[in-house]
């Protein structure tokens, strides 16, 4: 009989990620769906953690609890009819693909700074790919001005049929929330294309300089041609 190995439970929090399809991470290994990774800080790499959600719990309220009471939701056609200060925390990229016209975009580690790059005056709505982020962030907000939460986020207002603008327009943080590639630079794509080719052909001398390598370096003198 083969022996089962468990891991001590631990309380699932709002830093866990619940995987709703099988998904596979940079090691190549397969999780279900149904499994909430935990990420672990460690020297800058991202150590996943498993632990099974028990079947029939939900995934919302107990699993991952509001920092602060349910926010208010204003409909896309609302939104629309009663314009707003519209904050995006989408990824910078998804932001850059469609956005509501005029909406902001911010970063939600930083929203609370961004917030004084805003215009004072008019009602604050936040929104998000599927808004999920934008309740979340929504909640953990402490200001005294109303903030609502677009429902469905920028999907919903997609969906309805109202139009999106492209590119970054206004932000409020910077957009340096992902690493773009040259191609997907809106300029100066052939310095960018030249800095990486730099960096990869000196990646060699980069590996020698570091104390930590775990790869041998064999001169190709003493190398051997099979």
């Amino acid at each position: 009989m083969r022996k089962r190995h468990t891991a001590p439970a631990q309380p699932l929090d709002r830093n866990a990620l619940l995987m709703r399809e099988p998904v596979r991470t940079n090691d190549l290994r397969p999780y279900p769906a149904g499994i909430a990774i935990h990420f672990i800080q460690l020297q800058g790499q991202a150590e996943p953690r498993l632990r099974r959600v028990r079947k029939g719990r939900k995934r919302t309220g107990d699993i991952f609890p509001l920092a602060g009471p349910e926010p208010t939701v204003v409909q896309p056609a609302e939104l629309q009819a009663n314009p707003a200060v519209v904050v995006d925390l989408a990824l910078s990229r998804q932001h850059r693909q469609g956005h509501i016209p005029g909406a902001w975009f911010a970063i939600r580690a930083r929203l609370a700074e961004a917030l004084d790059k805003l215009p004072e005056h008019g009602e604050l709505v936040l929104t998000s790919e599927d808004g999920t982020i934008a309740r979340y962030a929504a909640a953990e907000l402490r200001t005294r001005r109303p903030v609502k939460v677009l429902a469905g986020g920028t999907a919903a207002w997609k969906a309805a049929g109202l139009p999106l603008e492209t590119g970054m327009g206004p932000v409020a943080s910077e957009p340096d929330d992902v690493a773009l590639s040259a191609r997907e630079r809106p300029a100066e794509r052939e310095r960018y294309m030249r800095e990486y080719l730099a960096w990869e052909i000196d990646l060699v001398n980069q590996i020698a300089r570091d104390t930590d390598c775990r790869f041998r370096l064999t001169p190709v003198a003493d190398a051997v041609v099979l």
